[in-house]
């Protein structure tokens, strides 16, 4: 039987070569390394996330990471594969500690959505068992705010941004409940499609790749009514069939979402892509 020390061994010796595989095509190593682990990594604004992941301590080298770039411009390339290997140690992220109130439901969506003449970006924040009004905001690291709102009690609650013309840009965005603030780290939409259009009705899922110890994407149907009235709601799964369900018939418009999700601590931070198109 393999014992726990060693096969945590051999778990870091995996994240240590996917990480070094980045730093050889970026950041690069040592010349020469010496023998403590720390000195593997050359001087750079992301040493130390490096080193207290390798040396399996994802908590503290969240908190790093999220210090690092608050404060220095990283690109995403480099810092990504270190927030994915974090996550894939904590649960998806749900072991991160918390600084938000425990009994609410927080998820913070970034949405891409796109319609056959328009394309824009969205970002939104519902809250669940609101037992008393929440101030909510976020922002971006320079301050921009991106959405500001005092919701008031409810079982469920949502505040949506204005739309965005251009791309939310990756990194750390600050977000604001009540008296708490906490930082939430952003990758940049995906420049993959997860939805294809081949004809007015025709409509084609491409799943994305399911990180590291996180739940599996989902799909939504969805379909209103003229007046932009939601009439029906589908969930589906990536183990089943992605065809669409029968249209109401007072239906005039169907959507189509493909939801990625991960946990920052209890925030859900979720990635969207969205197409809206008329019923013929």
């Amino acid at each position: 039987m393999i014992c726990a020390s060693f096969r945590n061994h051999i778990v870091r010796l995996g994240i240590l070569s996917a990480l070094v595989s980045v730093l050889i095509s970026g950041a690069a190593i040592a010349e020469t390394p010496p023998s403590p682990t720390h000195a593997w990594f050359r001087t750079t604004p992301l040493q130390s996330s490096y080193q207290l992941l390798v040396e399996g301590h994802p908590t503290q080298a969240w908190h790093e990471l999220i210090h690092t770039l608050s404060t220095t411009p990283v690109a995403e390339p480099f810092w990504q594969p270190i927030k994915e290997a974090i996550l894939s140690q904590t649960q998806c992220g749900q072991a991160l500690p918390s600084t938000s109130p425990n009994d609410l439901a927080i998820a913070v969506t970034f949405i891409h959505k796109f319609n056959q003449t328009f394309q824009g970006y969205q970002v939104r924040l519902s809250a669940e068992n609101l037992t008393q009004p929440l101030a909510v905001r976020l922002a971006s690291a320079q301050g921009a705010t991106l959405l500001a709102a005092e919701l008031a009690p409810a079982d469920y609650a949502e505040v949506e941004s204005r739309d965005l013309l251009s791309p939310y840009a990756a990194g750390v965005y600050w977000l604001k409940l009540g008296e708490q603030r906490m930082a939430l780290l952003i990758s940049a939409p995906s420049s993959t499609p997860w939805i294809e259009q081949s004809s007015a009705a025709d409509l084609t899922i491409r799943f994305p790749a399911t990180p590291s110890g996180c739940a599996s994407s989902l799909a939504r149907w969805q379909f209103f009514d003229q007046n932009f009235t939601l009439l029906h709601s589908q969930t589906v799964n990536r183990d089943q069939h992605p065809a669409p369900p029968t249209a109401p018939s007072q239906a005039r418009w169907r959507s189509l979402s493909v939801i990625q999700s991960e946990y920052q601590s209890t925030i859900r931070v979720e990635q969207m892509q969205r197409l809206t198109i008329p019923i013929d």
